[in-house]
């Protein structure tokens, strides 16, 4: 079963495909927006074309003080059953972040150097980058940039893509709990699969 995948980056794109794969979900078709400004502006469209094929939008909450559920309801008011917009809290990292020993593998740190609870970070990519950092300067130039501030260098989304691909494992039970956006997305597209099975 085929859904059409939006999100904000290239990352995103990796982390739904992995999810949608775990769900019995392929993805048929992909779209990058490069930001969220224009994901929210397609969100309409993305809702008309939906009546013809799935579609599931990851869009990060970002600073949104409110609940997710609000979030939603500002940005898709009237949602058709077959657009699932799924929101990271706060960002896409914080999904990986709680596979803390696995991303700190990938990306050379101690587990220590990232939270248990990740959602609980204002600015997850900024925690991480700041650990990179930190942690690992030779890494300075490929997975964050060489000047300030600090920001994602050239091999980010491909070294975070890999991981998420080979080493995430985003449905183990401790992993789930520290990151319950990712256990209702996970729930979510699960749903979603046993809709299109009938």
């Amino acid at each position: 079963m085929e859904v059409t995948l939006v999100g904000e980056g290239d990352l995103d794109i990796a982390v739904g495909t992995r999810l949608l794969g775990e769900a019995g979900l392929s993805v048929g078709q992909a779209h990058v927006t490069r930001g969220d400004g224009t994901l929210k502006q397609r969100l309409p469209g993305y809702a008309a074309a939906s009546q013809h094929r799935p579609f599931v939008a990851l869009l990060d909450l970002d600073q949104w003080s409110g609940c997710v559920g609000n979030f939603v309801a500002t940005h898709l008011p009237s949602r058709p059953p077959s657009l699932l917009l799924r929101c990271p809290v706060r960002s896409i990292e914080a999904w990986l972040m709680a596979d803390r020993a696995g991303l700190a593998r990938a990306v050379g740190l101690r587990a220590g150097d990232l939270p248990r609870r990740p959602e609980g970070v204002d600015f997850p990519k900024r925690l991480l980058l700041d650990a990179i950092a930190r942690r690992r300067p030779a890494e300075r130039g490929r997975l964050i940039a060489r000047l300030p501030p600090l920001r994602q260098g050239p091999e980010y989304n491909r070294r975070l893509g890999s991981f998420v691909a080979e080493q995430w494992n985003p449905t183990a039970p401790d992993v789930l709990s520290a990151s319950p956006s990712l256990h209702r997305a996970m729930l979510r597209f699960r749903e979603l699969a046993e809709r299109l099975k009938g």
